[in-house]
């Protein structure tokens, strides 16, 4: 099982995600509950837009963890996939309660907010993270692009050389900055 899973994380840094999936899939016929696979092999799914498949082993996941954060995240990103945008909140609100100083979860409901239309709302959960983590370079990215929408070029400039601050580099950015002139 172990060198399946290092084989697994070697092939998904390769880019070779259909291996991984496979050596993933491996290990969870040899241990049914490793939730390490179940959570990565559910990524892949994800990446691969096979959702169905992806809510099996979320599912499974939360069976063995109920409160598993990875799995719940998950489970979250994938109702977002779906646009089920209100499920995606309801488990993004409650991981919140539980755990309020983690800026992540508010990158991630600000994303669903930003989808369902509710800019001003993304833009308060984005200021919450930064509060919370200033070196969150999603959190510069994600509130970059709604400003973006917003004809906020100035903003949203300032936000994407943060961003680019933080490690993002310039050529993931480029089309951004050029739209920002």
């Amino acid at each position: 099982i172990p060198a399946l899973m290092n084989r697994a994380a070697l092939y998904l840094e390769l880019g070779k995600d259909d291996l991984a999936r496979i050596d993933y899939s491996l290990v969870l016929d040899i241990e049914s509950d490793n939730q390490e696979a179940l959570l990565m092999r559910a990524y892949i799914y994800i990446l691969r837009r096979d959702y169905p498949a992806a809510r099996i082993d979320y599912n499974r996941l939360l069976e063995l963890d109920p409160q598993s954060y990875s799995g719940r995240l998950g489970l979250a990103t994938l109702e977002q996939k779906e646009e089920k945008f209100r499920e995606s909140l309801d488990i993004l609100n409650k991981m919140i309660v539980e755990t309020p100083e983690d800026a992540t979860l508010y990158v991630a409901r600000a994303d669903v907010e930003r989808e369902m239309k509710h800019e001003d709302l993304a833009l308060v959960d984005l200021e919450e993270a930064i509060r919370l983590n200033a070196s969150l370079a999603d959190a510069y990215l994600l509130r970059g692009n709604i400003y973006l929408m917003q004809k906020k070029k100035a903003l949203a400039k300032a936000d994407f050389e943060k961003a680019i601050s933080l490690g993002v580099p310039p050529a993931d950015l480029h089309e951004q900055l050029q739209q920002c002139k």
